[in-house]
C-alpha cells in the first residue's frame, strides 16, 4: 500500500484523459471536510472487556493519534471505511474490504442513526465499520459503547480478557466513521457466529458531557475467512532481566498475527516500574509491515501473554524478523505513568516460513 501511494503521487495527470466517476455522500463529505480543515484529529481506543491485567497499565494502553492531513492529496477517493484509517503505524485492514461481509444495519435513537455496514471475522477477531450521523455535533471522538457478545463463546470464563479498540474519524461536524475490534485472545471460536452488540451510549473518551444515551443494539451473524496456525519452540530473545519468546502465528486471509510470551524478572524491576514490549516486524525481501497491539493479559505484570496483528506477509517471503523493543515506566505520586529508562532494542527473532 505504501508503494501504491508513492506511484500515485508519481503519476502526471496532464499525460492522461480523466473520465468522472460516481462518489458515495461519505466519501463527498471526507473529501470535503479535507479541503477545509487542514488538520483534525484521529481517535483510537483500546477497551478491555474484562481486564485481569493492573489498571495502571490498561490506561497506560489507552492511545490518541493524529490524522494525516496529506490523505487526501495522495488519494483523492476513499472507497471504503478501512481506508479511512491508513496510518504510518497500525493502519492493517489492506485486505479487509475484499473479504468482508456487508452487513447495512441502521438503526436510530435519541436523534443519532448509527449504521453498521460491514464486518470481517478470521479467527482471531471481529472487526466491524460503522457510521455514525447525528442532528447535533457529537465531538470528536464518539464510539459505540456497550457490551459484544459471541454466542457461541458466552459459557466461556467471564474473566478471560478479551480487549478491543475503537478508531473514530470525524467526517464532518454531524457523520463520524469508525471501527470496532474485538480481539479474541482466549476460547473457544467457531466457524460461524452470531453477534449480540448491545448499547446504549454513545460516549467520548475524556468528554463526558457529549455521551448520548439511546439504544443501538444489533445482532447479525458471520462466517470466518480461512486460517493456518503455526506452532513454534525455542525462538526467544533475552537481555537486562527480560525475556520474549515466540509461541505461534496464525495467518488469516486478511492478517497476520503473532504471539509472544514475556517474562519480566522481578529482580530486575522495581515493584512500580513497569514494562512494556512494543515489536518491529519485516521480512527478507526488505518489506516492513504496520504492527497494531492487541494489548496483553497474565496473572500479574511479570508473565504477560500478547499478541500483535500486521498486515499479510508477502507470499514469496521465506524468513520474518521481529525486534521487541522495551520501554521502562514507573508510578509518580498522581497515579500516572513516566517513562524512567531510554527504550532499548532486544536482539532480534527469526522466523522460517514454510514454502
Amino acid at each position: 500500500m505504501k508503494m501504491l501511494y508513492k506511484q500515485l503521487s508519481r503519476l502526471k495527470i496532464e499525460d492522461h484523459e480523466i473520465e468522472p466517476m460516481e462518489v458515495n455522500e461519505l466519501e463527498k463529505e471526507r473529501i470535503k471536510n479535507k479541503a477545509m480543515k487542514h488538520k483534525k484529529k484521529r481517535w483510537s481506543k483500546n477497551v478491555p472487556a474484562a481486564a485481569i491485567v493492573l489498571s495502571s497499565v490498561m490506561t497506560f494502553i489507552v492511545a490518541i493519534s493524529f490524522a494525516n492531513p496529506a490523505l487526501a492529496t495522495n488519494l483523492p477517493l476513499i472507497s471504503n471505511i478501512y481506508e479511512i484509517f491508513v496510518d504510518e503505524e497500525t493502519y492493517v485492514f489492506e485486505e479487509y474490504d475484499e473479504h468482508s461481509t456487508n452487513l447495512d444495519l441502521s438503526k436510530e435513537s435519541d436523534g443519532v442513526t448509527v449504521t453498521l455496514t460491514d464486518a470481517v471475522y478470521d479467527l482471531e477477531s471481529v472487526t466491524v465499520a460503522y457510521t455514525i450521523e447525528s442532528e447535533k455535533d457529537l465531538g470528536d471522538a464518539p464510539f459505540l459503547d456497550g457490551r459484544f457478545v459471541i454466542e457461541s463463546m458466552e459459557e466461556a470464563d467471564e474473566t478471560v480478557y478479551t480487549p478491543g479498540r475503537f478508531m473514530t474519524e470525524k467526517i464532518n461536524d454531524n457523520k463520524y466513521a469508525g471501527v470496532y475490534i474485538h480481539y479474541l485472545l482466549e476460547g473457544e471460536v467457531s466457524q460461524e457466529i452470531d453477534v449480540n452488540w448491545v448499547s446504549s451510549t454513545i460516549s467520548q473518551l475524556y468528554e463526558e458531557e457529549n455521551s448520548v444515551d439511546g439504544d443501538w443494539s444489533f445482532e447479525f451473524s458471520l462466517e470466518a475467512t480461512e486460517k493456518d496456525t503455526y506452532e513454534y519452540t525455542d525462538l526467544k530473545s533475552y537481555s537486562e532481566g527480560i525475556e520474549v519468546e515466540l509461541d505461534q502465528m496464525t495467518s488469516t486471509t486478511v492478517a497476520a498475527n503473532f504471539y509472544f510470551t514475556e517474562n519480566i524478572s522481578r529482580d530486575a524491576f522495581g515493584k512500580d516500574e513497569y514494562v512494556s514490549i512494543r515489536y518491529t516486524v519485516a521480512d527478507n525481501l526488505g518489506n516492513e509491515y504496520n504492527v497494531l497491539p492487541n494489548a496483553g493479559y497474565g496473572d500479574n505484570k511479570y508473565n504477560i501473554t500478547s499478541r500483535i496483528t500486521t498486515t499479510s506477509i508477502h507470499e514469496v517471503a521465506s524468513t520474518i524478523f521481529i525486534i521487541p523493543e522495551v520501554s521502562t515506566y514507573a508510578t509518580t505520586e498522581d497515579n500516572d505513568l513516566e517513562l524512567v529508562k531510554e527504550p532499548y532494542e532486544l536482539d532480534q527473532i527469526e522466523i522460517p516460513l514454510v514454502q
